[in-house]
């Protein structure tokens, strides 16, 4: 049996509505469950996170890293050098 086209049009219209119901509740809830699991995970998983970290930074060749004092000095040289294309 064949529906009239307005029966098909509000078929649509209400599968569409349900998916749109659907995606909005995952959006809405998505940061909830995220918090919640970072509010319930164990000091373990913190304490493995840095450990990491600290891995990741003795991996780091010291030619890759940047000082805060060689920056400091390279900003104050440019510095300079703008000064003296000034005068």
């Amino acid at each position: 049996e064949t529906l009239s086209p307005e029966r098909q049009k509000m078929i649509v219209i209400e599968r569409y509505c349900k998916v749109f119901v659907l995606c909005s509740i995952f959006l809405i809830c998505t940061p909830l469950v995220f918090r919640m699991h970072k509010s319930c995970s164990s000091e373990e998983e913190e304490e493995d996170e840095g450990a990491m970290a600290a891995l990741n930074l003795q991996a780091t060749p010291k030619s890759a890293r940047v000082d805060r004092v060689d920056v400091a000095e390279a900003i104050q040289a440019a510095s300079d050098q703008r000064d003296l294309m000034v005068e």
